[in-house]
Order: structure tokens, then C-alpha cells, then sequence
């Protein structure tokens, strides 16, 4: 009897142990495999005073941050493009400083933003590190019927995602119907 409930802990721990408190899952929307779906849930802003819209896509990762972004200058109609990344993870700073995409190509990589997410005594500390790769209006038409496959790396670690085809199909319509 003992020895179930030692195994039954044990299975518990275990159970539990998966359950990070400080990295919170982001539950990806279940539509971004629908280009009219995507656009429609493509947030569109314009700031009166920059003279500048804003494009940001629905998020596509059920872990991480994950969506396309772009700002339009309304006065010389140039649109910038960007793939925005926010990464949670446990253990030490990854200090990401590059990326490539499956292609080989390696790409504009800017880093945007870090910080502790959380810590405690018994797990260590929860990280978020928030990177940009920029890209452009040919790169993300060549990927609308592929979609983008991208590594980042850093000092430390690494990590791979993607964008599907028909969510960069989406962003780009949605860019589009916004004139």
C-alpha cells in the first residue's frame, strides 16, 4: 500500500512538474489555417498624429508570441514588415542574436525586449525574450503558399516555429484591403 502511494505521488509530481507557473500558454486560434480568416482577425490601427498605420496579425503559437506585424508610413505609402517573436523558457538567458529560415537565408534579426518572467526558490526563473525578423513584401509573397519556417539561436539555446502559408496569405490580404 505504501509503495502505491509512493508511486502515485511520484506520478503526480511528475504530472504537475510539466505545469510552469511563470510560462503561461497562449492559445493559438484555432482559424489561422484560413487566409479570409486571418484577415479578418488582422488588427488595424492608424495613429492620426504619426501619420502611420498599424498591421498586427492574430497570434499563431500556443506557447510562445508569434505574428506577422507591419506599419505603413501613410505619407510615402512604404510599409515596413516584421515576423514578432516573444519566447518563454525556464533554466538560464538564452541571449538569442540571430535567425535563418529554412532557405539558408539569414535574416534582418533585431532584438526587441527581455525580461524575468518570474522566480522561485525550488524552479529557478521564467524568461521572455521578445526578438523581431524583418522582412519584406517579396519575402513574405514568396511564402504565402509555403509559409515561413525560421530558426533563432543564442548564446545558449535555440528554438524553431512557423508561420503557415495561409496566415501569411491572410496578413498580406489584410494589408491590402486596407488600401
Amino acid at each position: 500500500m505504501k509503495n502505491k502511494r509512493s508511486i502515485a505521488a511520484a506520478f503526480l509530481f511528475i504530472l504537475l512538474g510539466g505545469c510552469l507557473p511563470g510560462v503561461k500558454p497562449i492559445a493559438p486560434n484555432p482559424t489561422l489555417t484560413d487566409p479570409t480568416q486571418v484577415s479578418a482577425q488582422t488588427k488595424v490601427t492608424r495613429d492620426e498624429f504619426k501619420k502611420m498605420t498599424k498591421f498586427e496579425g492574430a497570434n499563431a503559437s500556443p506557447y510562445n508570441r508569434l505574428y506577422l506585424r507591419g506599419w505603413r508610413d501613410d505619407r510615402t505609402a512604404m510599409i515596413t514588415y516584421q515576423v514578432y517573436i516573444t519566447s518563454f523558457y525556464s533554466t538560464e538567458w538564452r541571449h538569442y542574436n540571430e535567425a535563418y529560415d529554412s532557405d539558408g537565408n539569414r535574416m534582418d534579426f533585431i532584438s526587441i525586449d527581455k525580461k524575468v518572467d518570474s522566480c522561485s526558490g525550488a524552479r529557478g526563473c521564467y524568461f521572455e525574450e521578445t526578438v523581431g525578423l524583418n522582412v519584406t513584401r517579396k519575402y513574405l509573397e514568396d511564402r504565402q503558399d509555403t509559409g515561413i519556417r525560421y530558426k533563432v539561436s543564442g548564446k545558449v539555446g535555440e528554438f524553431t516555429g512557423f508561420l503557415p502559408a495561409a496566415y501569411v496569405k491572410g496578413f498580406l490580404m489584410s494589408v491590402d484591403r486596407a488600401g
